[in-house]
């Protein structure tokens, strides 16, 4: 018998590819942005896009777009703040422009290859539960269009729940839903503040998931493991599980 009684998941480049969806969209909105707005330079934007964007969802508890549910409007404050550090205050086309990045980020969400394989595996071992950061209707959307909805016993979503990780509210109440104490559970997640922090500050064990060489490790933050993937996250679980 297991003495792991839950698992609990992060999403985003955890599970999901999310920076390669998120490149597809800023690839398919910039032509027209830098049409419409000549004085404005690619990599600068990109730059911009990924640090502003980057902010507000390290942040998204203190974030105007935590009290935003449509996904449209949400990308359409954030690309407002990029063009504004560019001096642009004209907002003709930003509803468009939100819309239309969203709308492209929707059609490039994919899981991560091993994924199915190792789902598969982890379903059979453990009741898993979804622990994510980030507005409701995307990480819905997410979960349906990459056919994950029905992989988790209960999904935990910040903005449904009211507080972001690494706050202990979020892992608190999926700790009461698998109805376990800290040490019978274990987080995974490619954040080190957000998941492995988090985490670790309840006493809940903390699988690093470093899909990314960029995942760079830091003094003073321990995982309880590293693992590169799913495949290697089924191994380590065979020997700590014994």
């Amino acid at each position: 018998m297991a003495r792991t009684k839950a698992l609990f998941f992060d999403l985003d480049e955890t599970l999901l590819r999310d920076v390669d969806s998120e490149r597809a969209a800023i690839d398919a909105v910039l032509p027209g942005l830098l049409e419409r707005l000549p004085m404005l330079e690619s990599e600068g934007v990109r730059a911009a896009y990924r640090r502003i964007n980057n902010r507000h969802w390290s942040e998204f508890d203190e974030s105007p777009i935590a009290s935003v549910s449509d996904p449209g409007e949400t990308r359409a404050i954030i690309w407002k703040e990029v063009l504004r550090e560019f001096n642009v205050e004209n907002n003709d086309g930003i509803a468009e422009l939100g819309i239309e990045f969203e709308r492209v980020r929707q059609e490039h969400y994919a899981r991560y290859d091993d994924v199915d394989e190792a789902f598969e595996r982890l379903r059979s071992r453990y009741p898993l539960f979804l622990v994510t950061n980030g507005n409701s209707l995307m990480q819905r959307e997410k979960l349906r269009r990459t056919g994950l909805e029905n992989s988790f016993k209960k999904v935990f979503i910040a903005q449904e729940v009211g507080v972001s990780k690494p706050k202990a509210k979020i892992f608190q109440l999926a700790l009461n839903a698998a109805e376990a104490k800290p040490d019978e559970c274990i987080m995974v997640g490619d954040n080190l503040d957000k998941d492995i922090v988090g985490a670790l500050t309840l006493g809940i064990p903390a699988v690093w998931m470093r899909r990314n060489d960029n995942l760079i490790p830091r003094d003073g933050i321990i995982p309880t493991a590293v693992v590169n993937n799913l495949i290697e996250l089924n191994k380590w679980l065979d020997a700590y599980d014994g």
